[in-house]
């Protein structure tokens, strides 16, 4: 997990990568300065901790507001942020949310247009009907041998 520094605003409130979170129980650490730890896979929830010396106390938990459940990486969050400021739109969470949420549905629909083209190896074959293959050598021979007889 990675780990960064961060400031715990009022009502118990820290931005990290143009999101706000909101932790249990972090309301009276406003002012304080935590250490905030993060899977760069999924920072929709992020680990706070309080350094008191050289050790770093586990505070709580704290969930993106919103995006509780989507997942959103590091990196997405930052190019989504800035297409956004590009767009001369105000990043908060819910223009994340809804940024995500688009792209989900553009991947999903993407998925449905793909399974619903067969590949050219996928089709199923003509087969013309042909006699199965006979060995004519093998057959003169039978003929021959009953002709004998």
């Amino acid at each position: 997990m990675r780990r960064a520094r961060r400031i715990v605003y009022r009502g118990g409130y820290i931005q990290f990568a143009n999101l706000t979170y909101r932790g249990e129980h972090l309301a009276g650490y406003a002012g304080n300065s935590m250490v905030i730890r993060y899977n760069p896979r999924d920072i929709t929830t992020i680990l706070i901790y309080q350094v008191q010396g050289a050790l770093e106390e586990f505070l709580a938990r704290a969930h993106a507001v919103g995006l509780e459940t989507e997942s959103l990486s590091y990196a997405e969050a930052v190019a989504l942020s800035r297409r956004l400021r590009q767009a001369g739109s105000i990043v908060t969470n819910q223009s994340l949310l809804t940024e995500v949420r688009d792209r989900d549905a553009t991947v999903k629909k993407l998925l449905g247009q793909n399974k619903k083209k067969p590949k050219a190896m996928d089709r199923p074959r003509q087969v013309e009907d042909k006699k199965p293959a006979t060995n004519t050598l093998v057959e003169q021979n039978s003929v021959k041998r009953h002709s004998l007889c």
